[in-house]
């Protein structure tokens, strides 16, 4: 596992909440961290109660507006919406792999 600054880093692959190869200029911003926060809950991780609390607050607008997080390379995040019957989870799904 890779470490910075003595914290774990998620390996980032398909069919995850973190799908993209982020870039390093944007892997501190707060949206890719509440999906790094998110991706450890789901591979079962300690979480502390506040950054739960957080996660399900911002899931639950997220859902409710019907949103999910999208990411390019050269703009960073941004919330969209969510693709009907595309984008099923918390994230933009990104294009088949070739």
């Amino acid at each position: 596992m890779v470490t910075r600054n003595g914290a774990e880093r998620v390996y980032i692959a398909p069919g995850t909440v973190l799908p993209w190869a982020v870039s390093m200029e944007h892997d501190e911003d707060p949206v890719c961290e509440l999906l790094v926060a998110e991706a450890r809950r789901r591979r079962g991780k300690q979480l502390p109660a506040e950054i739960v609390q957080g996660l399900d607050g911002w899931i639950a607008v997220l859902r409710e507006e019907r949103l999910v997080v999208a990411y390019d390379r050269e703009e960073g995040f941004s919330v969209v919406p969510a693709r009907e019957g595309i984008d099923l989870d918390i994230v933009r799904e990104p294009p088949p792999l070739p």
